[in-house]
């Protein structure tokens, strides 16, 4: 897998707010990379992090429709010291349904892969029945006889 020739040699920043760990740098089109990530005491990236900023370059792949399904696989653990390259791979685009495939690259390995689904916004089925009337508030005392 071929590398970013932004990322290769250069360091990531401690992020400081969630905004920042979620912000991609976009180097072309379905690529992406993070500079800033989770500092700890092990130097390793963690699954939450990884899978959120996986989403977000999914994300801006699409439009007019959100996450409807995901699947993911920790291939191995990441290092906060480099960025991470986030590869997307449009699968389908269709009216209602688009997929996508998300693999995380460092050091020209795969440490995480994911799928996932996004469904256009639209009005479901409702099957509740309307509340009867004449019933009294629930926050009501009940009426002893």
């Amino acid at each position: 897998m071929e590398s970013l020739s932004t990322g290769r040699g250069s360091t990531t920043t401690p992020a400081r707010t969630l905004s920042d760990l979620l912000t991609l740098n976009q180097a072309s089109d379905g690529r992406f990379y993070s500079r800033h990530h989770l500092a700890n005491h092990v130097g390793v990236l963690f699954g939450g992090q990884i899978l959120s900023q996986a989403l977000v370059a999914a994300t801006a792949t699409v439009e007019g429709k959100s996450p409807n399904s995901i699947n993911a696989s920790f291939l191995s653990g990441g290092d906060t010291r480099i960025p991470v390259e986030y590869c997307v791979s449009p699968l389908r685009d269709g009216r209602s349904f688009s997929s996508r495939r998300v693999d995380a690259v460092q050091h020209d390995q795969i440490i995480f892969t994911m799928l996932v689904s996004f469904h256009q916004l639209e009005q479901g089925f409702s099957h509740q029945k309307s509340m009867p009337k004449n019933l009294p508030s629930p926050e009501s005392p009940p009426v002893s006889g």
